[in-house]
């Protein structure tokens, strides 16, 4: 069965989407963090950095997402939403 999907709701879809990158953002202090504890006398980078990080990723992740929505729901109403296809799948 295909269905179509016409319309995002901006602030929810951003909302969601913002505390993602978030997440993503926490997990990365971790891969940055490593390195920098192993050559912290060669590698010279400020450690505010990497605290503003994830407050920076869901800042900017939270506006592009209201943008791309906004953008997306005014092409569909032109042209018409993604379209899927669902299966309908029995639970054994």
């Amino acid at each position: 069965m295909k269905k179509q999907i016409t319309r995002f709701s901006v602030l929810q879809t951003a909302k969601v989407a913002a505390a993602m990158y978030f997440a993503i953002s926490l997990l990365l202090i971790v891969v940055f963090a490593i390195p920098m504890m192993v050559y912290s006398g060669q590698v010279k980078f400020p450690i505010f950095m990497l605290l503003l990080m994830p407050l920076v990723y869901l800042l900017f992740g939270f506006v592009m997402t209201v943008i791309a929505a906004w953008i997306y729901n005014l092409v569909a109403s032109v042209l018409g939403g993604i379209e899927y296809t669902t299966t309908d799948i029995d639970k054994a």
